[in-house]
């Protein structure tokens, strides 16, 4: 099994052409959901819960009904990977969130580790556009982001959070969010790892309390995951 990923920060991730690729890409599935559904996020899906609205790029790669990323994008994000591993890697999940009151809800980001994977993960998540700062932690460590870069760090094994951000009805925060684990990985994660992780995350969520009192609460009030 491989040693999860220890976390560090990637400045200047994208390329200008790639940053802009993105924005082309997301602004034209917009324009269709406007005039298909009357509604520039009818493409995307609304994750109430967390507070953000997703287009989950990887999901688009086999159809032709929606814009997707470019292969050249997708293989740039493969290379970063295999890069980072030292060895080829699986299918990669690529999702962009763009966290806002428009989701339903305030959003929020509890400590937790992931259960999208299935073996030692592989994760970025790349700092796009925004209306106001808004930390990352991995654990106890705080990264200070900025546009275009990158926080690497293993999802499945290291709780990652954001503190209270207080969103305004005009505030926004864009992300890009990649996942994968190694090809050779043969060692899938037993079910009582996704426990201990649990648990490992209420102690960060305790231990941090001050800093999420808005976020507790929410997720409190809606008896619901806020991740």
């Amino acid at each position: 099994m491989p040693n999860p990923v220890s976390p560090f920060q990637e400045d200047n991730f994208f390329s200008e052409e790639e940053y802009t690729e993105i924005y082309t890409i997301l602004e034209n599935i917009m324009k269709k959901g406007e005039e298909d559904l009357n509604d520039k996020y009818g493409y995307m899906k609304k994750l109430t819960n967390n507070g953000f609205i997703a287009i989950f790029f990887s999901e688009l790669r086999n159809q032709d009904k929606l814009p997707k990323l470019s292969d050249a994008l997708e293989n740039k994000i493969k290379a970063k990977f295999e890069e980072v591993a030292k060895e080829p890697v699986d299918h990669i999940g690529i999702a962009f969130a763009r966290y806002t009151l428009d989701s339903g809800d305030i959003p929020s980001l509890l400590p937790h580790c992931d259960r999208s994977e299935t073996h030692v993960s592989y994760t970025f998540t790349v700092e796009l556009d925004k209306s106001k700062p808004w930390d990352f932690y991995v654990e106890d460590q705080k990264f200070d982001m900025k546009p275009n870069s990158a926080i690497w760090f293993s999802g499945t094994h290291q709780s990652h959070w954001r503190p209270d951000a207080n969103f305004d009805s005009n505030d926004f925060y864009d992300i890009f969010l990649c996942q994968t684990h190694l090809s050779s990985d043969g060692s899938p994660l037993p079910e009582d790892h996704y426990d201990n992780g649990d648990q490992i995350s209420v102690e960060f969520a305790e231990k941090y309390s001050e800093l999420l009192k808005d976020s507790l609460e929410k997720a409190e009030r809606i008896n619901g995951a806020c991740q």
